[in-house]
């Protein structure tokens, strides 16, 4: 007769050094990851920090800001492509050694990264009683191993810090009431164009203070940069804005926005407008209202992941794969 099986001793509380061990050994094996996934990024050596950081530089010698380009062996010609708003906030770190400028960047988007993932897995902790330490280092692991995460850190990509800003706003301050949510919206928006969604995001869930004070904040980060820059800001808002070719080549397979789907479809022409135009109405239309939905549900992680999506996949001509 065989003999019955025996089931593993179960993890209780008398035994804090299995425990400690078994959890010592889970963060060991995902760090010990990390150095293989982020070897291929090598390549990218802050790609996009450099960049930034020579328009700043060719900025401060007294040209034209958006005059500033590099070619590049893959998608052509790069340029300045930011809002004045963003050059004004990066200025300050032309003064800087590029070292000493992609230390700083790198560090600020390693602490976006922790803070971002303590925000939302704290609630999952809570809810289930959990003890704090251990799931947090692992969430922060792997949210390092996660591709978009490693494009920003290896590209030096500011993306993070505006995630943070993001973040802020919708999860504390605007469910807080707080006098001033919609702030980091509209910073946000102001830097990069494309935060804007939270702001139809806010109206399109009846958060009206907030969505007032998100397009106050944006509009007047903006003037501020055009009384600094009046001339580039000019430039920017009546051509480079709409000037698609600033951005590289819009048919590269890394580029996964809707813009770029069709640009693979008609290549080497450009896409028409409208029919893009028609396809961007349609999926943010969509993609709001479900996100509406989620929120009015109680699920407001799920609206502004909703939100972000439509952001990156159609409003803008250049959207990463990640």
């Amino acid at each position: 007769m065989p003999a019955e099986p025996v089931a593993p001793p179960a993890v209780t509380d008398d035994d804090p050094g299995g425990r400690t061990a078994r959890r010592l050994v889970a963060v060991v094996a995902i760090a010990a990851v990390l150095p293989v996934l982020y070897w291929p990024g090598r390549v990218h050596n802050f790609f996009d920090l450099k960049i930034y950081m020579r328009a700043m530089d060719w900025w401060a010698a007294g040209h034209p800001l958006y005059d500033y380009v590099q070619p590049d062996r893959v998608q052509g010609a790069l340029y300045f492509t930011y809002p004045p708003f963003a050059a004004l906030l990066l200025r300050p770190f032309a003064l800087l050694p590029l070292g000493v400028t992609v230390a700083i960047f790198t560090v600020l988007t390693l602490l976006g990264v922790v803070l971002t993932t303590w925000w939302l897995v704290r609630p999952v902790l809570d809810r289930h009683d959990l003890h704090r330490g251990f799931p947090l280092v692992v969430a922060v692991l792997l949210v390092l191993a996660v591709e978009s995460t490693r494009e920003t850190l290896t590209f030096g990509q500011i993306n993070m810090l505006l995630v943070v800003l993001i973040l802020a706003d919708l999860l504390f301050a605007v469910p807080g009431g707080r006098r001033w949510a919609g702030l980091g919206v509209g910073l946000a928006t102001a830097v990069k164009l494309f935060p804007g969604i939270f702001i139809l995001y806010l109206l399109a869930t009846r958060r009206w203070w907030a969505a007032l004070v998100a397009s106050a904040t944006a509009a007047l980060a903006t003037l501020l940069a055009a009384a600094v820059a009046p001339a580039d800001s000019w430039r920017f808002w009546t051509h480079e804005l709409w000037a698609t070719d600033r951005v590289g080549r819009t048919d590269y397979t890394g580029n996964q926005s809707l813009f770029g789907l069709l640009s693979r479809l008609t290549v080497p022409e450009k896409p028409a407008q409208v029919p893009w135009l028609l396809l961007v109405l349609a999926v943010t239309g969509y993609g709001l209202w479900r996100a509406a939905r989620a929120a009015r549900a109680g699920d407001a992680l799920a609206g502004l992941t909703l939100t972000g999506l439509v952001a990156g996949c159609s409003l803008s001509r250049w959207a990463p794969r990640s």
